[in-house]
């Protein structure tokens, strides 16, 4: 039905993700970047930020090299459901079975939609390919620690504690961005507070940007809102909010001259948008 489903704009989405591949063949648009060149190559309505299809969003975001990663991913536990012994899988028919079925079948939907960005879907497939690629325990008499075992173990912590102080430190921006943001409307000196922590711990979040520059404008702070809306637009100069909010920050101030040039350089990176049309 996702193939021939004349309802959708899937098609569409796939075009614009082919054609950033062939533009940017080698390294991609970069991770999470599908949608910067999407508006402008759009030719349907929609406002998505992945193209729905896993292999098409490897390849406009990463290039060959994502595409070859994956390649590799899939081959080693597509050959690992194949092998007849030597692995965990292996020992048990209806264990294999399953497996290969949850794995194939979670490939099968995220080829075409985009069902890998659903945690329990992923996760169930990954525990699949997990008891796919496993090997079968074998029992060794005398088994002892090496030096080098250890090290090796003691590595995998460091690098499993960075991974979790990263992931902690998103969260906790995460947290404070939401936190600030519902204090916009009833306590926006207290939401800058609060954004400004989010800030620091990621300088990244145009949302928290967002939220901030709502803050200042609560305030009248015209040129605090603007500049920061400055920022939102220099951090990614090919999405259109920055700009189309700068419109409406000029608007809220009267300046109708820098609200046009800010709608037009908005309209320009999302032409299809009939809201920045009307303006």
């Amino acid at each position: 039905i996702r193939f021939t489903d004349a309802s959708g704009y899937r098609y569409d989405l796939w075009r614009v993700a082919v054609r950033e591949f062939l533009e940017h063949p080698l390294d991609g648009l970069g991770a999470g970047n599908y949608d910067t060149e999407y508006y402008q190559l759009r030719n349907n309505p929609q406002y998505v930020i992945q193209p729905h299809s896993l292999e098409l969003q490897m390849a406009a975001e990463l290039g060959v090299g994502g595409v070859i990663a994956l390649l590799l991913f899939v081959g080693g536990i597509v050959w690992a459901a194949a092998a007849r012994e030597g692995t965990l899988a292996s020992g048990d028919r209806m264990v294999k079975v399953a497996a290969t079925g949850m794995f194939v079948a979670w490939l099968a939907h995220t080829s075409v939609d985009w069902l890998y960005d659903i945690p329990g879907l992923t996760g169930m497939a990954m525990v699949s390919a997990a008891l796919l690629v496993l090997p079968a325990r074998r029992q060794r008499a005398g088994v002892t620690r090496t030096r080098r075992g250890m090290a090796l173990l003691a590595f995998g912590l460091v690098v499993l504690a960075a991974l979790a102080g990263a992931v902690g430190r998103q969260y906790i921006a995460q947290h404070y961005q939401t936190s600030g943001a519902a204090q916009v409307a009833r306590s926006p000196q207290q939401a800058i507070t609060t954004l400004q922590k989010a800030r620091s711990l990621d300088p990244y979040s145009l949302t928290t940007l967002y939220s901030l520059a709502a803050a200042y404008a609560r305030l009248d702070d015209y040129a605090d809102a603007r500049r920061t809306l400055l920022a939102a637009a220099a951090r990614e100069p090919s999405n259109y909010v920055p700009p189309a909010l700068l419109g409406d920050l000029a608007v809220r101030r009267g300046d109708l001259t820098v609200a046009r040039a800010a709608y037009a350089r908005a309209l320009a990176l999302n032409p299809r948008d009939p809201m920045l049309e009307a303006d």
